[in-house]
């Protein structure tokens, strides 16, 4: 396990644990006459220990964002292989897709993004400069065809390819 699994999993774990914890409370405080006369108390006479509470949660809420932020970054595309799977960054299959698109349509094609979907499958939107609808239409045809060959003998991808143009 890699630390980064590691540590999604850790702060999985805490969410969940956290979850717990804030209704084993909620359910304890109803059961516990002394704890819920200490929370009317607090709640009636010492509501300055609310605002740091409430600061605490957000930071803590504000921590868990982060984290998890910073965890789900680096998309990776599965693509299958003859001795198994393999893992490519999404970064790498744009910049070939992109490197394609300025080789062979320099003047036709001004960027393209390119989205994974639930790891399997890419989708192409392109951003064209302002042709006829049947220039666009054989633009695509040629361009699908091309970055079909280009992701099969360079990643192996033999999936279909989602490929629009962006308005």
């Amino acid at each position: 396990m890699r630390l980064r699994e590691a540590a999604a999993s850790a702060l999985h774990l805490l969410v969940v644990l956290s979850y717990f914890a804030l209704g084993a409370f909620a359910v304890l405080l109803l059961r516990r006459p002394d704890w819920n006369k200490m929370a009317t108390d607090l709640l009636m006479n010492q509501s300055t220990i609310f605002y740091w509470i409430g600061a605490a949660s957000v930071a803590v809420g504000l921590f868990f964002l982060l984290g998890f932020y910073g965890i789900g970054r680096g998309k990776y595309l599965r693509v299958s292989m003859q001795a198994g799977r393999a893992a490519v960054n999404s970064k790498i299959v744009r910049r070939a897709i992109e490197e394609c698109f300025k080789v062979n349509y320099p003047d036709q094609v001004r960027g393209a993004s390119v989205t994974v979907v639930r790891g399997q499958q890419l989708q192409v939107a392109l951003d064209l400069i302002a042709l006829e609808e049947d220039q666009k239409l054989t633009l695509l045809a040629e361009a699908e065809e091309k970055l079909l060959e280009i992701l099969k003998t360079q990643f192996g991808y033999t999936k279909p390819l989602t490929l629009f143009v962006r308005n």
